[in-house]
């Protein structure tokens, strides 16, 4: 059993469309925060859940335009949970 974390990054455009990047599977929370600094040109970024949720968002300080949607899913023998 472990856990994958399935990372989307979005924009959003001065002409309000957003734009989703591809998903990408990633192995730990490490490579999690890693990612997150590179995306946001090493800023100061936070994370905001809702309580019992497997999905959360990433977003920087200082940059309303550009977010990650994190989705933790578990794998347990193959089987995405």
């Amino acid at each position: 059993m472990y856990i994958e974390y399935h990372i989307t990054k979005c924009f959003l455009t001065e002409d309000n469309l957003v734009i989703f990047f591809p998903t990408e599977i990633l192995g730990s929370m490490n490579e999690v925060l890693e990612y997150s600094q590179n995306y946001f040109n090493n800023k100061k970024t936070y994370q905001t859940r809702e309580e019992w949720s497997n999905e959360s968002y990433i977003k920087c300080v200082s940059d309303e335009y550009r977010w990650i949607h994190l989705l933790e899913m578990m794998n347990i023998d193959g089987f995405i949970y």
